[in-house]
């Protein structure tokens, strides 16, 4: 049986034994503790010291499916608001823990899921972001997270970050830049920072407009530069540059010059000194 109460008082605490349906307000100095339901109007507003549900809290919904569930009917809502007034540099936070007796690697954390209906009215998880622990070693802990997104009806682990690395196309980066997929060799050296790798072909592309370069620039703390690969697409010229300076032309019609920007034969050699072969 639900009671119902235009508005309720107390300078101690209230106690429901059953469900209650308030109009008005309820006030209590101690707090305030109920065996069943507690429902409101639409326009009911109220504040908490603190509070305890054990089962669930629905916003905007009286049959909560989960712990806690929020739902509108309205555009762009619900939106969720998180606000500090303080004046410092501390941020906000929102913390999601897994308090575990036995953690262990490769554990999964947390999850942040997005979902949708498809055309065949079924809630679809389209992408989601997960937080796993790699190693739970005191004083050597690694973590990731990764982000998969649904291609051609497949949830694909599309981006990771892992222990400082970044992985594209791969869950497992073994350099600082890891761009492949899950069938190729993670092996590098300790100098590696960009990996690109695959099972099949492999291709880097660089484009620019019809009018200008595209480039791979070499260099050092003194000179950001001082070598360079560059196609020049209004030309369809190749020129490799070394110590900041021309070094080899390949032209449009496939002539080579060395130290030659405008080859006039097939081989093209030009030098300041006796050209030696």
């Amino acid at each position: 049986r639900a009671d119902s109460f235009e508005s309720v008082t107390a300078g101690d605490s209230v106690n429901f034994a059953d469900s209650v349906n308030v109009v008005g307000s309820i006030t209590a100095s101690s707090g305030i503790s109920l065996d069943g339901n507690l429902t409101g109007s639409s326009s009911s507003t109220g504040s908490f010291g603190a509070g305890f549900f054990a089962d669930k809290l629905g916003v905007g919904t009286s049959t909560p499916e989960e712990m806690v569930h929020i739902k509108s009917t309205t555009a762009s809502q619900p939106i969720v608001k998180i606000e500090n007034e303080q004046g410092g540099s501390n941020p906000l936070v929102l913390e999601l823990t897994r308090n575990s007796n036995t953690p262990d690697d490769s554990d999964s954390i947390a999850q942040i899921e997005f979902r949708g209906e498809n055309d065949n009215d079924e809630e679809t998880l389209y992408a989601y972001m997960i937080a796993n622990s790699i190693d739970v070693s005191d004083g050597s802990e690694d973590g990731e997270i990764q982000f998969h997104t649904m291609k051609a009806g497949t949830l694909t682990n599309t981006l990771t970050l892992e222990s400082g690395n970044v992985g594209i196309g791969t869950a497992s980066p073994a350099s600082l830049l890891h761009i492949g997929d899950a069938t190729t060799d993670t092996s590098v050296d300790s100098t590696t920072y960009l990996k690109i790798a695959k099972s099949g072909v492999v291709r880097m592309q660089l484009n620019s407009t019809n009018s200008n370069v595209a480039a791979l620039h070499f260099g050092d703390t003194a000179d950001v530069d001082i070598g360079s690969i560059e196609y020049t697409n209004s030309s369809n010229q190749f020129d490799i540059y070394t110590n900041a300076s021309h070094a080899i032309t390949i032209d449009s019609s496939q002539r080579l010059g060395i130290g030659e920007t405008s080859p006039d034969g097939l081989l093209h050699i030009k030098g300041s000194t006796p050209n030696i072969i």
